[in-house]
């Protein structure tokens, strides 16, 4: 076991980063900023992301009073938690009717329906050319001649073939059934002889950290956490090799 303990921290593959309170805010802080940009520069904000707007505002506001040290958990407080005053965001302190200003203008949605329905629609029987061309949304779904009688196409429920839609071949999986493109392609990786060179590798990693940096805005520092994890990976297995022969 003293010798699995020596070897272990040897194959380590990478360092966790956590972290401290004052960050992880300023992370959420950068992340709401942007939400708040795209909602205030669309064109039709929804009464949705009118109120979302208001939420991340009062986030804003107190970010900036806590100095971005905000509490993960609200502090406990003795005795019982329900009778502690709940404070009200500044915006709703300062106009207190839009808490329920729909309370004043609301209406009782009717679900009486009439006789001859909510669309005072008359059934097929009396139904007439002259009430189709005055429905825009049934022309092709009602066909009807000028003397009323229906001229619906039949329903054809027949099914050629398996099924009534396109289906990939039984066991193409199963037998790992490839394509003409599929087949050029492992040709053309069999050809290579550069899939593990250290330098063609260690491009491509400069490559991803390149797109990081550029799509989150990130600091190049910001990534110093995860360079170094395939040599580090490499020096773990060789290190572990030399372990087992051993």
């Amino acid at each position: 076991m003293s010798t699995i303990l020596k070897y272990v921290p040897k194959c380590k593959v990478a360092t966790l980063v956590v972290p401290n309170n004052k960050e992880f805010w300023s992370d959420i802080r950068s992340d709401a900023d942007r939400v708040a940009t795209d909602i205030r520069s669309n064109g039709s904000v929804t009464p949705y992301q009118t109120e979302y707007l208001q939420v991340l505002v009062r986030f804003f506001e107190l970010f900036g009073q806590l100095e971005g040290d905000i509490p993960l958990s609200p502090p406990k407080a003795g005795g019982d938690p329900n009778i502690l005053a709940y404070p009200l965001p500044n915006s709703v302190a300062a106009d207190p009717e839009s808490i329920r200003r729909w309370a004043e203008t609301w209406e009782v949605f009717d679900l009486v329906l009439p006789e001859d329905g909510a669309w005072g629609w008359h059934g097929f029987e009396n139904l007439v050319f002259s009430d189709i061309k005055e429905c825009a949304d049934f022309p092709q779904l009602l066909r009807l001649s000028e003397n009323g009688d229906e001229d619906l196409l039949e329903f054809d429920t027949e099914v050629e073939g398996e099924a009534a839609w396109d289906v990939i071949e039984v066991d193409l999986f199963k037998d790992d059934v490839t394509t003409e493109e599929q087949n050029l392609i492992w040709e053309e990786r069999e050809k290579r002889s550069d899939l593990d060179d250290p330098e063609k590798m260690k491009k491509r990693r400069e490559n991803l950290e390149e797109y990081f940096i550029i799509k989150y805005e990130w600091e190049s520092s910001a990534l110093d956490a995860y360079r170094g994890w395939a040599d580090t990976l490499e020096a773990g297995w060789q290190n572990f090799q030399k372990l087992c022969d051993s």
